[in-house]
């Protein structure tokens, strides 16, 4: 099976397709985690302003990972890889997914 993608042009640009679009919803959301823990504790000075851009932000980051994950489920379910294979791909895929954003989404918070 290895072999089979190598050996597709095809196979192998929608991996690295994917992985950069995980990349970049990944980023995106980082960068929102960042902001959010950058932000001063002062609610009454500009923190506040930081703070809503900063949710904006990761927010943007988790519409681009939900449709990178819509895109990979997709793509998954139209390869002639046996079911089971399948499924244990779309679990790791979602858990990876869930696994990746909630240790942003706690980083902020703990800041």
């Amino acid at each position: 099976m290895f072999t089979k993608i190598a050996h597709n042009d095809d196979a192998v640009k929608a991996i690295f397709d994917h992985i950069r679009n995980v990349g970049i919803a990944g980023v995106t959301y980082s960068a929102g985690s960042w902001l959010w823990g950058k932000a001063p504790e002062d609610p009454w000075a500009w923190a506040l302003g930081i703070k809503i851009n900063a949710v904006l932000i990761m927010g943007v980051g988790l519409l681009l990972g939900a449709i990178m994950l819509a895109n990979g489920w997709h793509k998954l379910h139209k390869t002639e890889i046996p079911f089971i294979w399948r499924s244990v791909l779309l679990v790791l895929h979602s858990v990876i997914f869930v696994y990746l954003f909630n240790i942003g989404l706690l980083q902020a918070i703990a800041k």
